[in-house]
Order: C-alpha cells, then sequence, then structure tokens
C-alpha cells in the first residue's frame, strides 16, 4: 500500500506539521490563536482591564490549629511564682521528718527500758531458780530436821535417866554394862543421822546457840557464862537444829535473881 501524497500548501498557508503516519493541519488552531489575541487588544483600547476574579481566600492554617495546651503558673496572692509553696512544702516535709526522728529516738529510749526489764527479768528467774533448786535440796533435810525435833524430847529423857541410874543408883556390873550399851547404840545412831548433840555448861553465853531460860548473879562464877543447862543442844548436818537451855551468869544490874538452893536439881 502506498502512501497519499499531499498537495503543497499555497503562498500564505500555515506550514504543516508532520507527524509519524501523516501531516497534521494546524491552520485552525492558529486561527483561533490570532481571534483571541485581537480580542484582548480591543478590550485593551475601550477602557481599563477588567477586574480580575476574586482569588479564594486559602485558609490560615497556623490560625486555625488550636493553641497549644500550656499549664498556666499559680500565682500566689503576692504575685511570686509556686516556688513559695513548694517551699511550704518542703518545710512540712522537714516538720515531718523531725517529728519521726523524736519518735523514733522515743522507742529507742522505750527499747532500752524493756531490754533493762528483760535482763531483770532474767536475773530474777535465775535466782528463782536456784532458791528453788535450794529448797529442793533443803526439802529431805527440812523433813527430817522435823522428824528429829520431835525425837528430841524423847531423846532428852532418855539421857537423864541413864546419867541418873549411872550417877545415884547402885547398878550391877551387868545393869551398867547394859546403859552403857544403849547410850553407845544411841551415839551411832545419831552419827549415822548426822545429829550432833552439845552442852553448853561452863560456856561463855552464845547467843547463836544458846536460848537463856533464867539468869542468876552469882559472884562465884565469871559474868555471862552458863552455870546451868537444862538441855542440851544439838546440830543436823552442821546445822543449829535446837539450841541449848541454859541459865546464865549475870552480876550487872537489872537481870532476874534466881536463887540457885531454890531451883530443882534437874533445872
Amino acid at each position: 500500500m502506498t502512501e497519499p501524497v499531499l498537495p503543497a500548501p499555497g503562498p500564505g498557508a500555515p506550514p504543516r506539521a508532520s507527524v509519524p503516519g501523516g501531516a497534521l493541519d494546524l491552520s485552525s488552531a492558529f486561527e483561533d490563536a490570532l481571534a483571541a489575541l485581537e480580542k484582548f487588544e480591543h478590550i485593551g483600547s475601550d477602557g481599563p482591564p477588567a477586574a480580575a476574579a476574586p482569588v479564594a481566600a486559602v485558609p490560615d492554617l497556623r490560625r486555625a490549629a488550636p493553641a497549644p495546651s500550656v499549664r498556666p503558673v499559680a500565682v500566689e496572692a503576692s504575685g511570686q511564682p509556686a516556688a513559695i509553696s513548694a517551699l511550704a512544702s518542703s518545710q512540712l516535709v522537714v516538720s515531718d521528718l523531725e517529728r519521726a526522728r523524736v519518735e523514733n529516738d522515743e522507742l529507742r529510749r522505750q527499747l532500752g527500758r524493756a531490754n533493762v526489764d528483760a535482763a531483770q527479768s532474767k536475773a530474777d528467774l535465775a535466782s528463782l531458780r536456784r532458791m528453788m533448786h535450794r529448797a529442793e535440796q533443803d526439802l529431805p533435810q527440812q523433813t527430817a530436821r522435823k522428824l528429829l525435833d520431835g525425837l528430841l524430847p524423847a531423846l532428852d529423857h532418855l539421857t537423864t535417866v541413864s546419867e541418873y541410874l549411872m550417877l545415884h543408883e547402885p547398878l550391877t556390873d551387868h545393869g551398867r554394862q547394859a546403859i552403857e550399851m544403849l547410850n553407845a547404840e544411841w551415839r551411832r545412831a545419831m552419827i549415822r543421822l548426822q545429829l550432833e548433840p552439845f552442852d553448853a555448861l561452863g560456856l561463855p553465853f552464845d547467843q547463836a546457840r544458846h536460848e537463856i531460860i533464867a539468869r542468876v548473879a552469882d559472884p562465884m562464877h565469871p559474868d555471862a557464862t552458863v552455870v546451868r543447862q537444862a538441855a542440851r543442844g544439838y546440830l543436823y548436818a552442821g546445822r543449829l537444829l535446837r539450841s541449848a537451855q541454859v541459865v546464865i551468869n549475870q552480876l550487872g544490874g537489872g537481870a532476874p535473881y534466881v536463887n540457885m538452893a531454890e531451883q530443882p536439881d534437874d533445872l
């Protein structure tokens, strides 16, 4: 297929533009452009140019946007900033700390007193335990002391009778031997029981071991000495069980006089 040949343009005709696939006639486009230019020049010569069409207002985004939220600074009545309020708050905190320190010191003192009381209670408990231990150890001795104390009057009578028979009654050899054997058995029994008799006749008066039942004024004896013994004393396990009952000589004034000649022999 052959490409068609276009006729050559005449004089004054607008040029033709060639495009791929053929030529394009632009005469109508030039004519429209010239007409528009002439119209514009004609309007300019007749009067002032027409007012330009108003341009749509562009909104100011900076003004339309909401302002950032700013927290207002608190102002006191005096016009000072909130630092004064913060200072007052800090003073309250310091006051609270001081009060807490005082309370802590008081608690420490109370704790110290409680420790002292606890130590005292511990010492008292230890003392009580020692007392209980001694009481437990002394309980058998106390029981024995009560038992022996009840037997002492019978033992006194037996001793008195045996001594009287040995001194004042005519005894046969067999009777004397029997009394001596009886006294020996009693002595061995008292040793086993840790019972020890003691006499006070002729000794100086001892308040810890002697019990005064009478006083006499005898210039033949030294002052404050035992001139007669009514009952011997006894020790149990080295401790005083019964004091010796004695009559002492007192030469000073104020002592009740006892006539020794009028007293019975068993005194």
